[in-house]
């Protein structure tokens, strides 16, 4: 059986405080390994980023960047999923500029990004 980071993570975590006697009785070091290794579990997941087709990006999503942006061209979108509610990463032109802009699931623009050239 084959076991990705994540699985084999909760199995040592699951034995380690199974043998234990719970999180609180652990010893410090046993503590610091398990904090170590969910570090390392999430720094792999901060890559979790997606291409999905211009088509699979949400209307209200899209309304949003344009809304900001006026002019708003979409190039390529990325569901970005590292957090519970999933982002969307636009890519795209207004006015000649290149665009990143982030907008949640609910369509609220979080951030964006002029490219400076």
């Amino acid at each position: 059986m084959k076991l990705n980071h994540a699985a084999l993570l909760a199995t040592t975590t699951l034995t380690l405080v199974t043998a234990c006697g719970g999180n609180r009785l652990m010893p410090p070091p046993v503590r610091a390994a398990m904090t170590a290794a969910r570090v390392v579990s999430h720094a792999e997941k901060k890559d979790s980023d997606d291409t999905i087709p211009n088509d699979q990006v949400p209307d209200n999503v899209l309304a949003a960047a344009q809304a900001k942006v006026p002019g708003f061209v979409l190039e390529s979108a990325e569901l970005d999923k590292k957090i519970i509610r999933s982002n969307y990463e636009l890519t795209g032109y207004a006015q000649g500029q290149k665009y990143e802009i982030k907008v949640n699931r609910l369509g609220l623009v979080t951030k964006v990004d002029k490219d400076s050239n």
